[in-house]
């Protein structure tokens, strides 16, 4: 189901929904709650719920006439209708707009705290029902709730370093005009540096059970000679590459930032700017490899 349109409306629904679940974490966990306001927080939450709740629709129309084999215009009633009568596949993407809904009413109310409180719970929820329209939805035995899981913990992490990242471009884009929002992200650095190192254990530790049952170890040498294989090894090298920029970011130049702020900040932030503008685009470069793998079968390797 090598399908334009749904690579697009899944690479779509990744962005997204990382940034209705990443972005109120990052709030929650790496700014102090007066500083809350240095990001606008319902508007980022709103726009994104309010978009993965329109590509999730559309997904639904474009991933039933795929499989049907119809266009868009030709899909009924009946099409969906079967399509939400699928075990799991259709409880999912029921589950996943009504949490989307709750959380785009909740962006409206003007309630902070209840809005991050219900970003990250039901963003979780959201984001986390992609597990069952990818590989990982497929298998059977006991390898595949295993797989399940670790697609699901793949997602939340990849969610909360997406999210962060979109939290952190738009910090350091009011610090390079305002120095007074500076120490905010400079706090907010450090703050996220220390869950680092959590979430790159979940991501490598799910990728790898997930490279298990997909690959096993015996058909890595087969990857380059297929177009599955291809896109997870130029995954793999930008997972790398991010790897790269976010020890720079961590070691090097966030620790720039607190030294001197009056001197030094200017510059840093630039550079800071700089870095994770690229790790951003690598990461959602990472996305829509994603998002086409999971159209791919893997299977050519067996």
């Amino acid at each position: 189901m090598d399908d334009p349109l749904v690579v697009g409306i899944r690479w779509g629904l990744y962005l997204t929904l990382s940034a209705t679940f990443g972005v109120p974490l990052f709030a929650l966990v790496s700014i102090a709650p007066a500083h809350r306001d240095a990001l606008p927080l319902r508007t980022i939450v709103g726009l994104s719920a309010a978009a993965a709740l329109g590509l999730s629709l559309l997904g639904w129309i474009a991933m039933t006439a795929a499989m049907a084999g119809k266009p868009l215009a030709g899909v009924t009633r009946d099409d969906l209708g079967a399509m939400i009568a699928m075990p799991g596949l259709g409880a999912s993407w029921l589950i996943r707009i009504a949490a989307l809904v709750v959380v785009l009413g909740a962006s409206i109310a003007r309630f902070q705290r209840m809005l991050l409180a219900v970003g990250v719970a039901l963003g979780a929820v959201a984001l986390g029902s992609l597990a069952w329209v990818g590989h990982g939805a497929a298998g059977d035995g006991i390898a595949g709730p295993l797989h399940l899981a670790a697609d699901g913990v793949h997602l939340l992490a990849a969610g909360v370093w997406t999210g962060a990242l979109i939290a952190l471009s738009l910090l350091l884009w009011r610090a390079a005009r305002d120095v007074s929002v500076v120490e905010v992200t400079h706090a907010a650095l450090s703050s996220f540096g220390r869950a680092g190192t959590i979430i790159v254990a979940a991501i490598v530790g799910s990728g790898l059970v997930n490279s298990w049952v997909l690959i096993g170890p015996g058909q890595v040498l087969d990857l380059p000679g297929t177009l599955w294989g291809r896109l997870l090894l130029a995954k793999l090298a930008l997972f790398a590459a991010m790897l790269g920029l976010a020890g720079l970011n961590r070691w090097v130049l966030t620790p720039a930032l607190g030294r001197n702020p009056v001197t030094i900040a200017p510059a840093t932030v630039l550079r800071l700017r700089r870095s994770v503008m690229v790790e951003a685009g690598a990461v959602f470069t990472v996305l829509a490899l994603v998002a086409w793998l999971g159209t791919l079968s893997p299977s050519a390797l067996n």
